[in-house]
């Protein structure tokens, strides 16, 4: 699940708590995108994206690699269904992702690749060098 949940927000640029809040009614297969409309807050509800407005949604459509679409779309497959968050593409022990995990797993991805995220200013949202 977090190699799918790193893949797509890397690949589409995503803030933790607009890939935390995903559903699937906002992943197009077809299409080869995603609808970004929807956010974790600090509190952990889900809502509109930071800083949107009646007037403006701040809601965007993301198109992402076929790469990414292949394992966004398997996990899809095989994913649990969430009965309190019905739709909720990627859980933990039935709820959205904590924040504090997401970092927690990020930080062990790093150190496996031999990365010092201690010297680094690395986040869920950013790369340090272009993607080959």
């Amino acid at each position: 699940m977090f190699g799918t949940l790193f893949c797509v927000a890397l690949s589409a640029g995503l803030r933790s708590g607009e890939v935390r809040a995903l559903h699937r009614e906002q992943v197009s297969i077809p299409d080869s995108g995603l609808i970004i409309n929807q956010a974790i807050d600090d509190q952990g509800k889900i809502g509109p994206l930071k800083k949107a407005t009646a007037d403006d949604t701040r809601s965007r459509a993301v198109i992402i690699p076929e790469m990414t679409l292949k394992m966004l779309g398997c996990w899809l497959d095989r994913s649990p269904e969430t009965p309190q968050y019905p739709g909720l593409v990627f859980s933990y022990h039935g709820k959205p992702v904590a924040n504090y995990y997401i970092l927690d797993r990020f930080r062990v991805g790093l150190d496996r690749l031999g990365m010092d995220h201690e010297k680094r200013r690395l986040t869920v949202h950013c790369h340090d060098r272009p993607l080959r």
